[in-house]
C-alpha cells in the first residue's frame, strides 16, 4: 500500500498546542469554555513532521505523496522548512485582509477529490487525512464510495461525525509527546 497524506497544518498544530496546554495543566480541557474559548495554547509545542508520518502511516510505510496546507508563515519560521525536508509538498496561502486563514479546507477537499477520481487507485493507495473538521465529511464519503480506505488522524476532539465517517480514526492525543519537536531537545 502507498500512502497519500493531506495535512491541515494550522488545524493540527494549533489544536495540538491546546492538547499540550491541557496536558501541562494550563487549561482543564480543550473545549469552548476553556482552552479553545480562552485561547490557551502551549506555544512551546511544535510538531515533528517526520514522526507524524511514521505514527500515522507506520515506520516502514511507502509514502506516495504528502501535502501540507496552510497560511504563509512568518519569514523566520522554520517549521515549514522542516516539513519540506521530511518530504511534504507545501501548499501555502496568504491570509485574508482581516488576518483569517482562507482557501485551506476547500483546497484540501479539491485535491483529495481530484486524486480520488483521477490520480489514485483504491487497490494500491491509502488516504490519510490529518485534520479534524466536519468540512471533510463529503470528500471522505466520496473516497469510500470509490473503494478507498480513508484514515483520519487528529486529536481526540475532532468532529464526531468525521471520526464516524472515516474508515479508521487515529487519536493523536496519546502520541502528543512522540510527535513533539522542541528546539535543542526532544
Amino acid at each position: 500500500m502507498e500512502y497519500t497524506l493531506y495535512l491541515d497544518n494550522s488545524n493540527v498544530f494549533i489544536e495540538g498546542q491546546k492538547v499540550s496546554a491541557v496536558r501541562k495543566r494550563m487549561a482543564k480541557y480543550v473545549g469552548e469554555k476553556d482552552a479553545r474559548g480562552k485561547q490557551i495554547h502551549d506555544t512551546s509545542y511544535r510538531l515533528d513532521f517526520g514522526k507524524l508520518i511514521q505514527i500515522t502511516c507506520g515506520f516502514q510505510a511507502s509514502v506516495n505523496k504528502a501535502k501540507l496546507y496552510g497560511s504563509r508563515p512568518p519569514t523566520h519560521d522554520t517549521v515549514w522548512d522542516m516539513a519540506k525536508e521530511k518530504g511534504f509538498e507545501l501548499i501555502i496561502f496568504d491570509k485574508s485582509y482581516y488576518g483569517k486563514e482562507k482557501k485551506v479546507d476547500s483546497t484540501i477537499v479539491m485535491n483529495m477529490t481530484e486524486d480520488v477520481l483521477i490520480n489514485l487507485d483504491p487497490k494500491t493507495d491509502q488516504i490519510v487525512l490529518i485534520a479534524g473538521d466536519a468540512d471533510f465529511i463529503p470528500v471522505v464519503q466520496r473516497a469510500k464510495q470509490k473503494g478507498f480506505s480513508v484514515k483520519v488522524a487528529f486529536w481526540n476532539h475532532a468532529s464526531h461525525e468525521l471520526k464516524q465517517e472515516a474508515s479508521e480514526f487515529q487519536n493523536l492525543d496519546s502520541h502528543l509527546n512522540d510527535l513533539s519537536y522542541y528546539r535543542g531537545k526532544k
